[in-house]
């Protein structure tokens, strides 16, 4: 399996905030997937957005310690 890397907000917890958006642990229905009619994601040419290597992501959202 390739490795992929997703930026995501941290939570109080230390873990990813989980939520549809594009910043949280989440896909954001119609933007990231599409689903039919009983909810069940649509293999088609949408994902959630990951990039190659860290280094490809926008340098403002990389955590500093990177």
């Amino acid at each position: 399996m390739p490795r992929v890397y997703r930026l995501m907000r941290k939570a109080e917890d230390g873990l990813p905030v989980v939520e549809q958006s594009g910043s949280g642990l989440g896909v954001r229905v119609g933007a990231d997937v599409d689903v039919d009619a009983d909810g069940i994601a649509l293999a088609n040419d949408k994902g959630m957005s990951v990039n190659p290597h860290w280094r490809a992501m926008n340098i403002n959202m990389i955590p500093k310690r990177l």
